[in-house]
């Protein structure tokens, strides 16, 4: 897939990165992580001005958002997760990971769609919850914004400061990912020790 990616970026530019930004959001396995430093490589090798880049993908990423906000609306939380159970194995996706998407949200409120647009997976589904709790539509924009710009802006810049060799960016982020994804485990074995421990 990285491979065709770049393909269609360097012969699209802007159109392709806006689309691919957007389809990313809801469908996670297309990994923003390559969009966003192939982007940034061929701003060194092509025409492309990094500018540019970093405000067409964020209006894309934004665009999906929006629309996962709206689907979010449209449908229950258990109405999903069963969808997901029946269906998520074809776009990579499980019970588990809406779970954490939901525990984010409801634990952190706002702060967890800023939080969420920086967690690789989570920040495409941090979205539903959103809408499936009508949180207030101009919030919803303003923190899927600041976190989708800086999460997008670092990226996109790595890509540039990288260039050719763009590609050690993805080793850095599945160490990113696995740092953060064992964060989160270690909290959550936290948090059912102290409930066990206040039961008891």
């Amino acid at each position: 897939m990285k491979a065709w990616l770049l393909e269609q970026i360097e012969q699209y530019g802007y159109g392709s990165i806006f689309l691919f930004m957007l389809l990313e959001n809801i469908f996670p396995p297309i990994p923003s992580e390559v969009i966003l430093t192939v982007g940034g490589m061929l701003t060194k090798v092509s025409t492309l001005h990094i500018g540019i880049v970093i405000l067409v993908a964020t209006a894309g990423s934004l665009a999906g958002a929006v629309l996962l906000y709206r689907i979010g609306m449209l449908v229950s939380k258990e109405h999903f997760l069963r969808w997901i159970a029946k269906y998520g194995k074809y776009v990579r996706l499980t019970q588990n990971d809406m779970e954490r998407a939901f525990a984010a949200f409801h634990k952190y409120g706002y702060w967890a769609i800023f939080i969420g647009r920086l967690l690789p997976l989570i920040r495409s589904l941090i979205s539903l919850p959103a809408g499936m709790t009508r949180m207030p539509f101009l919030k919803f924009i303003v923190f899927t914004t600041i976190g989708t710009l800086l999460w997008n802006s670092v990226l996109i810049s790595l890509g540039a400061l990288f260039g050719i060799h763009w590609e050690r960016i993805l080793h850095m982020m599945e160490t990113y990912s696995l740092f953060l994804y064992g964060m989160m485990l270690l909290l959550a074995v936290w948090w059912v020790i102290k409930r066990f421990k206040k039961k008891a």
